[in-house]
């Protein structure tokens, strides 16, 4: 060859190398198996995820904008990534979006309308009150998913995700 090299082809690749031999799989990579259909149950718990996330992403954002504080808006980032997750899973198992029409403080169960304009006016008044509406924001969901991962921890990847978020 012009570049003096030897024509031969480079020697093939042997593979990915092996795990090592003291490596333990995550508990949430230990499910082989994934439903095809999320039970009425899960299906719920989904819809009831979206609109929590949701709930904490409008809370988080209308925080941002009256207070002008970073931190307020990467964790509305943070809820924002959380609440694209739900919405792909609703997508996966053909579940109906609760959050379909997307407008900050609407939602589809009545309690997360409540508690968006509770937690939005308390977080208006002071930022101390901002501070705690946001920690109430954002302590509903991991009450929430505690509570089903101990219940029920389900069949559907979903599993993974609530394991993911308590990690």
């Amino acid at each position: 060859t012009r570049s003096g090299r030897s024509s031969s082809a480079p020697p093939a690749a042997a593979g990915p190398p092996a795990l090592p031999p003291s490596y333990t799989a995550p508990p949430y990579a230990a499910r082989p198996y994934v439903s095809p259909q999320a039970t009425a149950a899960e299906a719920a718990d989904l819809a009831f995820m979206r609109e929590e996330e949701k709930l904490a992403r409008d809370v988080y954002r209308f925080l941002y904008e009256r207070w002008n504080l970073t931190a307020f808006d990467r964790i509305a980032d943070s809820e924002a990534t959380h609440f694209a997750s739900v919405g792909a899973l609703l997508t996966r198992y053909g579940i109906a979006d609760p959050a379909r029409a997307d407008s900050p403080g609407v939602y589809t169960d009545e309690r997360f309308t409540v508690m968006y304009a509770e937690l939005t006016a308390k977080g208006a008044a002071s930022l101390k009150d901002a501070a705690a509406a946001a920690l109430l924001a954002g302590v509903l969901g991991f009450f929430f998913l505690a509570l089903r991962t101990e219940i029920a921890p389900g069949g559907l990847d979903v599993s993974a995700r609530w394991g993911l978020w308590l990690a």
